[in-house]
């Protein structure tokens, strides 16, 4: 503390705050819409709000605080960045157009301090989707849309939106006699609702003909079940129409499937359906909405046909019967290319499941992969079995007699078994008249086949038909017919 200089008097300084220098600061959003997407936080408790500016000189230019200081004094509040969004900066102007740096400061002035934010799109989070025209019509402006990346079509179509509300799908505009039926992306499939997109894709706006002009109506085609390559169950939809929506349910009204038709004929093919079972088929007008799981009381658009009942085969062609090299008789039934997700069980003539070691009550899960197959061995030679299926693990169908009225019939038959062994038959100075049933009327007969009969015994040395085979009628044991 400096005297005066004057005995007995004592002077001191006080120095204070010369609120010239000094501004207060605040921190707000760009006022530009297109870069307004977030927002800043409270700054945090005792924080600065004065900043010490240059009153023009070349000391107060030294002096004064610059943003660097700023930041390091914990001036600067954080940011928000709405969902999309990024914080991108700080900008001395409103419009943000003018960036804050690290050695920024301020003059001297009356009026606060506004330092704005500024916030861009995130670039991994958008999308660029481009649109065209098929035959047979055009669109309207714009030819690109961008759009968040996890939009759905539906998201699409409703443009515009709070978040994009210049954004808007282009209008098809369809020729004389045909109608717009939908958007179709880069692989040829129609969009639906759920659809997701593909960033840089193009999405093409196809026209069918008009049903009103050329005569097609909703729900004019035939579905018809059958047995894949893979022993899975399809149905085969004659006379769809590109751009229309097939609906697939089962008998409860759950939605099993939803396809568009195929986009270059009049033929779609329904696939990974189970075998042995009834489903239900509709047609709808492009803009159906129908979702797999629902029921399809939910299923809406514009013109939706009635169901048409439609079956699958348990079996086609896709199966033998043939020897069972073990049992030293007839009866092996194998399902080559069976359903890998499908369990299958045999029911004999008399109603009754035929068991089988390692079963689920019957169900026999296929082993293997392309293809898998079941084996049912130990058939009775002519007798009628009937092949049943459900979705593999169906607990909900423990007994397959629940299934009888879906199931195959097939017939153990010895004609058919092409792996027995075969035994000719002759005669010297003769000729064979019959061999089993078959009548023959010639000195040779080289189809005769190996079979045992149970309980029965040979005329000419008594012994025992179950023990030993019977070749085409002569004993193996005395060697005489």
């Amino acid at each position: 503390m400096p005297s005066s200089g004057v005995t007995g008097i004592r002077a001191d300084y006080r120095l204070g705050i010369d609120l010239t220098k000094w501004r207060d600061v605040e921190f707000r959003v760009t006022t530009d819409p297109n870069f307004s997407h977030g927002s800043v936080n409270p700054i945090a408790t005792g924080a600065p709000t004065k900043v010490l500016v240059s009153d023009g000189t070349n000391a107060g230019d030294t002096a004064a605080y610059n943003f660097n200081r700023l930041q390091a004094e914990n001036y600067v509040p954080t940011t928000s960045a709405n969902r999309y969004y990024m914080f991108e900066g700080w900008y001395i102007d409103a419009a943000a157009t003018i960036p804050v740096t690290g050695t920024t400061f301020w003059n001297t002035d009356t009026t606060p301090i506004i330092i704005y934010a500024k916030f861009v799109e995130d670039p991994n989070q958008w999308f660029d989707i481009n649109f065209a025209a098929g035959s047979n019509g055009s669109i309207s402006a714009p030819a690109s849309l961008r759009v968040p990346y996890d939009y759905t079509w539906s998201q699409v179509v409703a443009l515009p939106s709070a978040l994009l509300p210049t954004a808007q799908l282009p209008t098809p505009i369809p020729v004389a006699n045909y109608v717009f039926t939908g958007w179709m992306d880069p692989n040829g499939s129609f969009m639906n609702g759920v659809s997701r997109l593909i960033n840089h894709a193009t999405y093409t706006a196809f026209f069918s003909q008009d049903p009103n002009v050329f005569g097609t109506v909703i729900g004019s085609i035939t579905p018809t079940g059958r047995i894949g390559n893979d022993g899975s169950g399809e149905i085969v939809i004659d006379g769809t129409t590109p751009g229309n929506v097939y609906v697939i349910s089962d008998p409860n009204g759950n939605i099993v499937a939803v396809v568009p038709g195929d986009s270059t004929g009049n033929r779609t093919v329904v696939p990974n359906l189970i075998p042995g079972a009834h489903y239900n088929v509709q047609e709808g007008t492009p803009d159906t909405q129908a979702t797999v799981g629902n029921n399809i009381s939910t299923v809406t658009g514009t013109s939706v046909s009635t169901p048409q009942d439609v079956y699958i085969p348990t079996v086609d062609n896709n199966y033998n019967i043939g020897y069972d090299p073990e049992k030293r008789r007839y009866g092996t039934d194998r399902y080559q290319s069976a359903d890998p997700d499908a369990d299958y069980a045999l029911i004999d003539e008399n109603g009754n499941v035929v068991q089988y070691p390692g079963s689920d009550n019957g169900w026999m899960t296929p082993v293997g992969s392309n293809p898998s197959t079941v084996t049912f061995n130990n058939l009775n030679p002519n007798e009628t079995y009937t092949v049943v299926a459900r979705k593999k693990g169906n607990s909900s169908i423990p007994n397959p007699l629940t299934k009888l009225p879906d199931g195959n019939q097939i017939i153990a038959n010895p004609g058919d078994m092409v792996d027995v062994p075969k035994y000719v038959v002759e005669t010297k100075g003769g000729s064979v008249v019959t061999v089993g049933t078959t009548s023959v009327g010639t000195d040779t007969y080289d189809e005769a086949k190996s079979r045992r009969r149970s309980g029965n015994t040979c005329r000419s040395c008594r012994c025992k038909r179950q023990e030993l085979p019977l070749l085409a009628g002569t004993c193996r044991k005395s060697g005489r017919s």
